[in-house]
């Protein structure tokens, strides 16, 4: 396999006639199945031509109607999508309607809370933590039948059974995959002999966070705090059940932040024992307060322990109970578990900074996924995200935190600047523009996406970091190394400017979460010698977007 520029998706030419009118069919048809999408794709043609501008109306009026729907049954999360993708690609038609119910409290949680002046011992939050038992029958090996079950942790956050766990402790219960025989249960603390039923309302895969539900009163309920008042040094509690002994509470210290061991959020590593079974489990201070979420048994971070930052936690619990309205038997109020995900506009960057200033400025767009939100929004590599929704973001961190905030299937803004005029002060609000742009729900696996769609020249910068461009018109599967971006995989393989690279073959991993690539290359730091190379590329990381 060469390195052809030959892209697998191209996009729709709006000002062919022809192709215009293939497009509107299209987007008409999809109306029902994807209004947002279908009313952002036809705000994007709404000026070519008459039929485009009926299109647009029609699409507006659909997502004013199901507007009005989601407020009639207090579905504030989709409410909010289409308030918002009508504010801004509509606003002369939606001048009355509101957003303000989605900032509002969606979910009635009462916690304990602990006076400032009392003094307070650390066993009495034992009571708000639960085992999680999920039983999966009998795994049989070499004939003989062994019980199947996965043991976690939980913590009460709603007096009447609501409880937070990761992910990936009930992963197997709502695995469509899975067709074996499945029983969620939790423990109390007072109570470790007695299994009591417990359901799962809903999960979100790339925070490998779940919300429970269970038909009990809390014996404790947890106040979320926050971990923006720590640092370094500091001394926090875990409690959990590793390896299955109940209510084991650990204390230690947070070793660091912003750990990238997650493809979308920055974690924190401490340094308190925990042990597969401390999973789902609250990393709290000495007033009971929580600040994470411990997770455990990471299998390339032997000896490293980590938690989420209970803000991810926050921003997503009104998506995560939102869902509990959601049931199959009106009669029967059976919770269907569902997943929540985080939204992404297809594309590649890094942070921006200034020569000799470590401060971040947006985040510099440096490829687009053809077909992608950003590609159809005419975002172009070298811009700058300045702001997302009229937020100001500085990092490629904050755009994430901004992605994960917003639910996905609507429509935002990205203000943009040219990168070459950042710096110039007098020229700044000339090159500003504000883009609306379609919020796409985050893949798995964004690379995989990005491979079915662009050909293996174009993918080496995302995969990689590494632009590569043809060696001659004559040489088309011969490419040449034109930039590096620092830090990435190519610049730590030794890959450097002005190399001479052939893309030999690539494999994708059973998984998907990883690809192969074999090169022939002559490196600069080799000293040009002919080399085989084979290098690994995830397919997710923190710098999609």
């Amino acid at each position: 396999m060469g390195c052809s520029s030959t892209t697998t998706y191209s996009r729709a030419d709006y000002s062919n006639a022809e192709i215009r009118a293939i497009e509107i069919k299209n987007i008409a048809k999809n109306l029902e199945e994807k209004p947002v999408y279908s009313l952002w794709k036809a705000w994007l043609l709404k000026n070519k031509d008459v039929a485009a501008s009926d299109l647009f109306n029609d699409c507006v009026n659909y997502c004013a109607d199901l507007y009005a729907r989601a407020c009639e049954s207090d579905d504030y999360i989709n409410a909010f999508r289409y308030c918002n993708t009508l504010k801004i690609v509509a606003p002369e038609k939606v001048e009355k309607i509101s957003c303000d119910k989605y900032f509002d409290n969606t979910y009635s949680f009462t916690a304990n809370t602990i006076p400032e002046d009392e003094h307070v011992k650390i066993s009495r939050f034992l009571n708000g933590t639960v085992t999680i038992w999920i039983n999966l029958g009998v795994k049989v090996e070499r004939g003989l039948g062994y019980a199947n079950r996965v043991i976690g942790s939980g913590f009460f956050i709603g007096k009447d059974g609501w409880i937070i766990t990761n992910y990936h402790v009930i992963a197997d219960t709502v695995d469509p995959s899975y067709k074996g025989y499945s029983r969620l249960y939790i423990k109390l603390f007072s109570d470790p002999d007695t299994r009591i039923p417990a359901r799962v309302v809903s999960y979100d895969k790339s925070l490998d966070l779940a919300l429970l539900k269970t038909e009990i009163d809390a014996p404790y309920t947890f106040t979320l705090g926050s971990s923006t008042s720590l640092d370094v040094g500091d001394t926090i509690y875990a409690i959990g059940s590793p390896i299955g002994l109940n209510s084991t509470i650990t204390s230690g210290i947070v070793s660091s932040f912003d750990r990238k061991v997650m493809s979308t959020a920055s974690i924190i590593q401490i340094d308190a024992a925990v042990n597969a079974g401390n999973s789902g489990g609250p990393l709290i201070n000495k007033k009971g307060e929580v600040q994470g979420i411990v997770f455990a048994g990471i299998p390339d971070y032997q000896g490293l322990n980590f938690a989420i930052p209970v803000e991810y936690l926050k921003t997503v619990l009104p998506r995560l109970f939102n869902c509990s309205n959601k049931v199959t038997d009106t009669d029967e109020k059976i919770i269907i578990p569902q997943e929540i995900h985080s939204s992404w506009i297809g594309a590649y960057g890094k942070t921006y900074k200034l020569q000799g200033d470590p401060k971040g400025r947006g985040v510099q767009v440096l490829y687009t996924m053809p077909g992608g939100s950003c590609d159809l929004a005419g975002i172009r590599s070298g811009n700058i995200i300045t702001h997302i929704n009229q937020k100001k973001i500085a990092s490629v961190e904050e755009l994430q935190n901004e992605l994960i905030a917003l639910p996905p299937e609507m429509v935002t803004t990205l203000t943009i600047r040219i990168a070459e005029a950042v710096n110039q002060k007098d020229t700044n609000k000339m090159l500003s523009y504000e883009k609306p742009i379609y919020l796409a729900i985050r893949p798995e696996y964004p690379g995989v996406q990005m491979r079915e769609r662009d050909s293996e020249t174009h993918l080496m910068y995302p995969f990689l970091g590494m632009k590569l461009k043809p060696a001659s018109a004559k040489k088309r599967s011969q490419c040449i190394v034109d930039s590096i971006v620092k830090g990435s995989i190519a610049d730590e393989s030794g890959f450097s400017k002005n190399d001479s690279v052939t893309v030999k073959a690539t494999e994708l991993s059973a998984d998907k979460n990883f690809l192969l690539i074999e090169f022939f290359t002559k490196k600069r730091k080799s000293g040009y010698l002919d080399v085989n190379l084979m290098v690994g590329a995830p397919m997710d990381s923190p710098l999609f977007f």
